[in-house]
């Protein structure tokens, strides 16, 4: 895609991948998605991010990803998040982040994982939490840090745990 090309969908469009297929995202190049569009993703299927590229997402929009799938982020790739919107993760998919890779929420953006999902950190990777976010986890749900990992919490940021829940920190 040339530079500042873009893709609208319409209501209720979607675009269905093969295996190994892949889309690569010239500079600056954006995708647009109207509210209720989704993108599905068959096993094995991967989208690679060059620097500073950056994907916008309306109200309500998700993204459903079946088990197995995974997505590389490249050093200083970043996603943001509008208000409200939420990431749900199906049993055992998981989420790679290289190092020096952040995330940044908005205020009262939430992650809901489901029931034994988990969340692996490489060295050095780091978390920044604005001001009353916070973290829902379901019950058995667990966070497995690598030495030196770190969190860093805003004033007035909380973590809300079920019963029976535990962290494993090696």
């Amino acid at each position: 895609m040339g530079k500042s090309d873009h893709i609208r969908m319409n209501k209720s469009d979607h675009i269905r991948m093969d295996k190994s297929d892949h889309i690569s995202m010239g500079k600056s190049d954006h995708i647009r998605m109207n509210k209720s569009d989704h993108i599905r993703m068959d096993k094995s299927d991967h989208i690679s991010m060059g620097k500073s590229d950056h994907i916008r997402m309306n109200k309500s929009d998700h993204i459903r990803m079946d088990k197995s799938d995974h997505i590389r982020m490249n050093k200083s790739d970043h996603i943001r998040m509008d208000k409200s919107d939420h990431i749900r993760v199906d049993k055992s998919d998981h989420i790679r982040m290289d190092k020096s890779d952040h995330i940044r929420m908005d205020k009262s953006d939430h992650i809901r994982m489901d029931k034994s999902d988990y969340i692996r950190m490489d060295k050095s990777d780091h978390i920044r939490m604005d001001k009353s976010d916070h973290i829902r986890m379901d019950k058995s749900d667990h966070i497995r840090m690598d030495k030196s990992d770190h969190i860093r919490m805003d004033k007035s940021d909380h973590i809300r745990i079920d019963k029976c829940l535990k962290s494993q920190i090696y």
